[in-house]
């Protein structure tokens, strides 16, 4: 299909709060002035709310858990990967624990901010719900020059019900929220951010075809131009759809959310994210490449074009992108387990049992670290503390014992 003219661009950021969301329809409704743009903000530290391919064996998969531990007895050779990918092959005995595949499950931890990631890698710090500078309500003042006193702004009932129902969401009240902005509906049935409203919250309770449906809807009106408002509707319906398993038709959105958002990285790494998920490794990698182009510093987008490449079984940029989002994201124990098993299935069996150990240590607790070191060093003939480090696995993580055991 036809790509759309893109218009100029316009940041996303201003929208990421519930702040934004209320007051872009206010002023919208009373005086019709665009929301403020500012520039994007990109992760502050040297990088999806994440978050598959067909391959010798298992690959990491997008997704913010940590990685369950695979089925075999050596460091991750060679493989392929997804929109969080994983494969991989290897020798006999006891499983290294590699970044596995997850599958995402539907439910209402998704977050209420879309330019998060959830299935897929997300920065450790994640993109700030409010990174920029939020549109203003214009206050009039009273008459009388420099002395005049200022009054507080007045709304409209469909004003007042919206501002109550974003208000709710902000204070995690959903139901209370749904009935504000049913409130606003039946005021006003042509407005659209009532409808996205509706949406937000029926994605919270698990509602997937519902929120499918407030969002529709809300795209469909003829009082919803394009917009910065729209285009974080066509993420959010996109991101539904991701949820319920329906790829292609999520990256159609997110494609959508990527035309009104030209510069944008995030629309792009949800892009990625979705081709991920069907195996289309290299558009993957191609979609996070453009994300990096507009943040070169957007940590998550190379976190998954690392494991995209795993799932293309080329290690040695894996290990590049793996490095760059440590730069970028230093204390995410994640990254640095994905890296050691790039380094494992590079035969850098030394590096990789760094790379474990850094994990580690920011994260003492991470029993699929543990295994994965035990395996590099029962491979490098380090018996005593291949022992210990598979000890701690199954202490941490009983599960890891039974992998190992059903394992052989």
């Amino acid at each position: 299909m036809p790509r759309k003219t893109r218009r100029p661009h316009r940041s996303i950021c201003s929208l990421l709060s519930v702040t934004t969301l209320y007051l872009a329809p206010v002023l919208y409704l009373s005086c019709g002035a665009a929301a403020q743009t500012t520039q994007p903000s990109a992760p502050t530290v040297d990088d999806p709310f994440a978050p598959l391919p067909q391959t010798p064996s298992a690959v990491p998969a997008p997704s913010g858990a940590v990685p369950p531990p695979s089925t075999q007895e050596t460091a991750p050779p060679p493989s392929t990967p997804s929109n969080v990918p994983r494969p991989e092959a290897a020798a006999p005995k006891a499983p290294a624990a590699e970044p596995g595949a997850t599958t995402p499950t539907p439910s209402g931890t998704m977050p209420i901010n879309p330019f998060q990631t959830p299935g897929l890698e997300q920065p450790a710090n994640p993109i700030p719900e409010q990174p920029g500078e939020q549109p203003k309500l214009e206050q009039p003042t009273t008459p009388g020059g420099a002395g005049g006193t200022t009054t507080p702004p007045s709304y409209t009932p469909l004003q007042e019900a919206l501002k109550a129902g974003f208000e709710a969401l902000g204070k995690n009240d959903p139901k209370g929220a749904l009935v504000h902005f049913i409130d606003a509906m039946r005021i006003e049935p042509q407005e659209p951010m009532s409808y996205v409203g509706q949406g937000i919250v029926y994605r919270q309770l698990n509602q997937l075809d519902d929120a499918i449906r407030a969002f529709s809807t809300a795209l469909s009106s003829p009082n919803f131009p394009d917009s910065d408002p729209k285009a974080e509707t066509y993420l959010r319906r996109g991101i539904v759809w991701y949820y319920k398993g329906e790829y292609g038709i999520a990256w159609e959105d997110f494609d959508e959310a990527a035309g009104l958002l030209p510069d944008d990285p995030v629309p792009q790494l949800w892009k990625g994210m979705a081709r991920a998920r069907q195996n289309r490794w290299l558009e993957a990698v191609n979609e996070y490449a453009t994300a990096l182009d507009f943040n070169p510093r957007f940590a998550a987008a190379y976190v998954n074009r690392g494991l995209a490449y795993m799932a293309l079984n080329e290690p040695l940029k894996a290990i590049h992108d793996f490095n760059q989002a440590i730069r970028n994201d230093p204390l995410d124990p994640a990254t640095y387990f994905k890296r050691g098993v790039a380094y494992g299935r590079a035969g850098k069996l030394r590096v990789a049992i760094d790379s474990y150990s850094e994990a580690i240590r920011l994260k003492p607790d991470y029993a699929e670290a543990y295994l994965n070191r035990s395996v590099a060093n029962r491979r490098l003939g380090q018996a005593q503390a291949a022992t210990k480090d598979r000890a701690e696995a199954v202490k941490l993580n009983p599960q890891v014992e039974k992998q190992l055991t059903s394992a052989g």
